[in-house]
């Protein structure tokens, strides 16, 4: 029997990656069944969607905003109106199968200190768990068009960027706690203009408004709305030096060169961006030391 599957994937971009190996799976698992994705209120992810043809169609719900899944209040609020859009979804579509997916229900200051198995499990494994299907192949990629690109070699054009030096950063996590200090940008700035390089910093609008401060006023930025003018712009760049952020899982779904920077052991095991070119650093705020890293990363 044909099923109509509904994933309810209410992640950031780099989760929303990572659970794409398991959504490939269980599309394998039900051949014949009908598979949409339900997302953030977000155009970024019918972006990140349009080009993956495993879902047949993709929803919104009524959040705007990437829930607190590691927040004791998140019961109380989000998750009553996740659970009001799944009954809407279900009603107006028929969906036959529903799978909610939550990452780590507990806040990561407490789960990082418990050294738990499941909370060191790789996001790609767990969500497959959740699932129920098992992945020959952890790792995802992103593909973007021809318009995608052209306004991407006119973004460098205009700011006089060559690919062949050029090296995109982001340094603003999803939390203070995953994004690095204006004293830490302004040295790799200055470290990476040093050896020679041009950089172009990623941004989101909330992101850069937060951290604008911290930049140099000459760096370009890059904060389109279409995140697939972002992955062409990543595309790029000879390489990457990223937090752990949706940007970093954008490079490494394009199969780029990253240094993705993680703030504690844990973070890197279970959300470590997945590709060929891409090495971990567990940064101690020891400034010098990861600048010697990131020429070492760069050689």
């Amino acid at each position: 029997m044909a099923e109509k599957i509904l994933v309810v994937l209410l992640h950031g971009i780099g989760d929303s990656l990572m659970a794409q190996p398991a959504l490939h799976a269980l599309k394998k698992k039900y051949p014949d069944s009908s598979l949409t994705i339900m997302t953030i209120k977000n155009n970024v992810f019918k972006d990140l969607w349009s080009m993956d043809k495993t879902a047949d169609e993709v929803l919104f719900s009524s959040l705007e905003h990437n829930p607190s899944y590691g927040n004791p209040l998140f019961w109380i609020g989000d998750y009553w109106t996740i659970r009001r859009d799944i009954r809407r979804a279900v009603k107006a579509h028929g969906f036959t199968r529903v799978y909610f997916v939550k990452m780590f229900l507990m806040s990561a200051k407490i789960y990082s200190f418990l050294h738990l198995p499941r909370y060191e499990e790789h996001k790609t494994l767990k969500i497959a768990r959740e699932l129920d299907v098992v992945l020959s192949d952890q790792r995802y990629s992103l593909a973007y068009h021809n318009d995608d690109r052209m306004w991407a070699k006119t973004f460098l054009s205009e700011r006089k960027l060559d690919p062949d030096v050029l090296i995109g950063i982001h340094t603003s996590g999803s939390h203070p706690s995953k994004s690095l200090s204006a004293e830490t940008i302004k040295s790799l700035v200055e470290t990476l203009r040093s050896l020679g390089y041009q950089i172009v910093v990623f941004h989101s609008a909330s992101s850069y408004e937060r951290d604008k401060k911290s930049l140099p006023p000459d760096v370009p930025v890059c904060m389109p709305d279409s995140l697939l003018h972002t992955a062409a712009v990543v595309d790029q760049c000879k390489a990457l030096i990223c937090v752990d952020s949706g940007i970093g899982h954008l490079a490494a779904a394009l199969n780029k060169k990253v240094l993705s920077i993680y703030f504690k052991n844990v973070w890197m095991k279970n959300s470590l961006a997945l590709g060929d070119h891409i090495v971990p650093y567990l940064y101690t705020k020891n400034i010098p030391r990861l600048l010697e890293y990131v020429q070492s990363f760069l050689q």
